[in-house]
């Protein structure tokens, strides 16, 4: 299990430097209204979230979990995941 939990945090690292060179070229002008940084948000939190269940489904397919499970799994874990992620804001 170590080994799985050290690649997801390798796999997670690099999405976590990608995400910050898109919000360093992200800054244009400041979003105005409400409607327009909750939509901005969403999409971001989708980008994000979508990155690491890929990853996460990489990391299970690598120690051996048939590709249908484990997108199976992530399917539901990670819609939990951006849901929440959404509703905390």
């Amino acid at each position: 299990m170590e080994h799985v939990t050290k690649m997801l945090t390798r796999e997670v690292a690099a999405i976590s430097e990608e995400i910050k060179d898109l919000l360093s070229k992200d800054h244009g002008a400041p979003l105005e209204d409400r409607a327009e940084k909750t939509e901005a948000r969403t999409r971001l939190v989708d980008k994000v979230m979508d990155k690491i269940q890929a990853a996460y489904i990489r990391v299970l397919m690598e120690v051996g979990i048939p590709r249908e499970k484990a997108e199976n799994q992530a399917g539901h874990l990670f819609a939990m995941f951006k849901r929440l992620l959404l509703t905390l804001g």
